[in-house]
């Protein structure tokens, strides 16, 4: 078992590697085309078994059954309350789009930003659907979720109250795209009443896969309107909304406080020496314009020539209208920007590329879930990723008539600003997004989305370079998987597409967890910048920070607050990211039999063994004459280690007795699985030694037990040094209900450890140290202890 490093190293591998960029996944495993080539067959039309067209359907609260709002609800087919129904017309646009009975405003202004790009529309709603030739009552649309496209399969009962549609629904009374789209989205979130408020720039990452960002407005926002147009340019989403504190009203200006609004072009006009800079925008309602100046009877329109009236104005109650930058200001509380991805943008994107990596990761409570506050002591446990920025931003010619400052700290346009314009500091633009999964499902459970962000730090260079990995990236090997969370990496809809990218490690691998000064290490570093922190699925921030080493640390705001997330990092220039994590391996000394001579031992224990084994064996064991034959079952394998531990855990204020399970458990890793013979017990003991002065050392207050956030410290100690995936697994299965971790427990787990080590030691060869395993063969490793 000699390897040349003194380590036995597991490298887990995937036989599935290497296939390169998905399909989008049935949700559900429904396939579009087997439901709908099933149903030709047999001539009927589709209905969903897991979206029943019922009251569970509309909602649990205000739309739930037997609740006033659900009365009278039929839910009908387009064929039987219209008479052509189409499911996408040719001359469809944004203005088609209008809200229903169902606060989900957000949702449907994002949709409307939709027709402005029909890549992008048919991205989400797959064209080749009708209710005409080969109709069988079963559409499909593509959503983006938390890192993965999934293809969404529904029936067309919709829910229909006093013969018109409830929910949002089409200015074409004979389009039904947008009412199955609003399906689908409830049905992926399980109802349509978990629609109800929210924040457009979720369902913007929901029809895209792009980043959001949230800019809030002040009075004076220098740079705003060259923000607008270069995202527009680049082919991003934007939204706006008029936040209230007590719901939705009209103003007497003709807007909707509270309410979302897409933002679908800009135009800059001269009058005269002065030039007006407008936003058009659009209310989902289909109606309610604004009416103040610029809007559609404004006589502004009049000074100018005629030729760009008729480009810019139409003079129609349609929702869609102009507004001065300035009357925008005042009205507006935020813009709302979805930076696209460039598996989304095509090969040709309109704008810059964007270097993106995706991770997906989880807090869990008692071993990761360490809180908000740096100074905490738990925050050192948290996730953690380490940025290397490589290049700094391209430099882009400024608005002619901008100002200097810009709403992200300077940064005016989907650019930034480059490295030497008047003597500026390079630096690079990164998008970071945090965003919490899966918990708009949650709502009818009432919960709701936890307060989480994200802290950003800088790593000085005599760490970066000495506790880090090789900043430069490799694609990973056939049949290799990282098991440091999903990551992708495209640059303008090159690069790899959904294939596994690694860092290779450095002689010190990945830093911060393996290093018993960890806390410490974490508490030096300078913070370089963070998010806001808030109750809200998509929490984002756009940095400028200078080429080099970063470390960045999402968390939820409480200590042991517990939610799946997804992490990623866009740039516009080349980056590096990796989880900071550990490789699975363990010492050999670990694993190394260590023996114990009887006459070290056996005084204490000569009472019991004259009971149990009788005068032979006990002079036998004085002479060094071992018997062999004599063997321990787990009853007498607990009763000697009570009377063997009870010296050494006696400073303690929990006695550490070990119970019968765990005796059991020691016999399937130093026995044959049913007992113990003596001879093997020297060895056991040898291990029990290490291990509880490993414990004690993390017992700082001799309570008998540790803390589960200090499990995985303990364990590096004990020569067990584990990835974050099997560290969260053990912590989960061994901490209490006070997230704690007695004696017993740890012996229980380091027991297990050391049996999957030994087991796993017999598949080596040559003296790398380095064992290869599918995840299937780990799976069955990991558990047959």
């Amino acid at each position: 078992m000699a390897c040349r490093d003194g380590k036995v190293t597991i490298q887990l591998v995937d036989e599935d590697a290497g296939t390169g960029a998905r399909d989008p996944e049935p949700f559900r495993g429904q396939s579009y085309e087997a439901i709908r080539a099933a149903c030709l067959d047999s001539g009927i039309l589709f209905r969903d078994p897991y979206f029943p067209a019922g009251p569970d359907a509309l909602g649990y609260d205000r739309l739930g059954p037997n609740s006033e709002k659900a009365k009278g609800v039929e839910w009908k087919r387009p064929r039987e309350f219209c008479t052509e129904p189409q499911f996408i017309c040719e001359d469809m646009s944004r203005t088609d789009v209008c809200q229903g009975r169902l606060g989900n405003c957000w949702f449907l202004a994002a949709a409307a930003s939709l027709t402005l790009y029909p890549r992008l529309l048919y991205r989400v709603v797959p064209p080749g659907q009708s209710f005409q030739d080969g109709y069988t009552g079963v559409f499909h649309f593509q959503l983006w979720q938390f890192g993965r496209w999934v293809d969404v399969v529904v029936d067309d009962r919709l829910p229909v109250r006093e013969g018109k549609l409830m929910f949002v629904h089409s200015e074409q009374r004979d389009e039904f795209w947008a009412p199955l789209l609003e399906k689908a989205y409830a049905k992926l979130h399980g109802s349509y009443e978990v629609m109800r408020g929210g924040h457009m720039n979720e369902a913007f990452v929901d029809f895209t896969g792009g980043v959001g960002e949230v800019l809030y407005l002040r009075g004076n926002t220098p740079g705003l309107f060259s923000v607008v147009r270069h995202a527009l340019a680049k082919e991003s989403l934007v939204g706006a909304t008029a936040l209230s504190d007590r719901g939705e009203y009209r103003t007497e200006e003709g807007l909707v406080k509270g309410h979302a609004y897409s933002v679908t072009g800009t135009h800059k006009v001269s009058l005269g020496f002065t030039k007006v800079r407008l936003l058009r925008l659009r209310n989902p309602w289909g109606r309610v314009e604004w009416t103040g100046p610029w809007s559609d009877r404004c006589p502004c329109w009049d000074a100018l020539p005629l030729e760009w009236q008729e480009a810019l104005l139409v003079r129609k109650e349609d929702g869609e209208f102009w507004m001065e930058l300035q009357d925008f200001l005042q009205h507006f509380n935020t813009i709302q920007i979805c930076s696209l991805s460039p598996e989304v943008l095509g090969p040709n994107p309109a704008g810059a590329g964007w270097h993106i990596h995706t991770f997906q990761g989880r807090w869990v409570r008692g071993f990761n879930s360490g809180g908000s506050q740096p100074s905490a002591e738990t925050f050192w446990t948290n996730p953690q990723f380490r940025l290397t920025l490589l290049e700094p931003d391209e430099e882009e010619e400024e608005d002619d008539d901008e100002d200097e400052g810009g709403p992200w700290g300077g940064w005016g346009a989907a650019g930034a600003r480059g490295p030497a314009r008047g003597g500026r500091t390079p630096k690079c633009t990164v998008l970071l997004s945090l965003i919490q999964r899966n918990q708009r499902c949650l709502r009818a459970k009432g919960l709701t989305y936890l307060t989480v962000g994200f802290h950003v730090f800088q790593i000085p260079e005599e760490v970066g370079l000495t506790r880090g990995p090789d900043p430069t990236p490799r694609p990973a090997p056939a049949g290799s998987v990282s098991l440091r969370g999903e990551v992708q990496e495209g640059a303008g809809g090159g690069g790899y597409s959904g294939a596994a990218l690694v860092t290779a490690p450095g002689p010190q691998l990945l830093g911060l967890w393996d290093s018993p000064h960890s806390r410490e290490l974490l508490s030096g570093l300078l913070r370089a910048d963070r998010s806001v922190f808030c109750a809200r699925r998509d929490v984002s921030r756009r940095c400028r920070l200078r080429p080099g080493h970063y470390l960045v640390v999402p968390s939820a705001s409480r200590v042991g607050d517990e939610a799946d997330f997804t992490l990623r990092i866009f740039s516009e220039r080349s980056h590096t990211a990796v989880e900071i994590d550990d490789v699975i391996s363990a010492d050999l000394q670990t694993l190394m039999l260590l023996f114990w001579k009887w006459s070290q031992i056996f005084p204490a224990w000569t009472p019991w063994l004259c009971l149990h084994l009788g005068p032979g064996p006990l002079l036998s064991l004085h002479t060094g004459c071992q018997p062999q034959e004599e063997e321990l079952n787990a009853y007498q394998l607990q009763t000697l280690l009570s009377i063997a531990l009870q010296p050494a855990r006696g400073n303690t204020r929990n006695s550490g007795e070990i119970g019968l399970r765990t005796c059991e458990q020691l016999l399937q890793c130093f026995g044959n699985g049913q007992s113990l013979a003596l001879h093997h017990f020297q060895q056991l003991w040898g291990h029990l030694l290490m291990w509880q002065a490993r414990f004690d050392k993390f017992d700082e207050d001799t309570s008998g037990t540790m803390n589960s956030y200090e499990l995985r410290l303990a364990l590096n100690a004990a020569g067990f040094h584990l990835n974050n995936q099997l560290t969260q697994a053990l912590t989960s299965r061994y901490r209490d209900s006070r997230l704690r971790v007695d004696f017993e427990h740890f012996v229980s787990c380091v027991a297990q450890l050391t049996c999957i080590f030994r087991h796993c030691s017999q598949h080596l060869h040559g003296g790398e140290g380095v064992i290869c395993l599918t995840h299937r063969q780990w799976t069955e490793v990991a558990t047959f202890s």
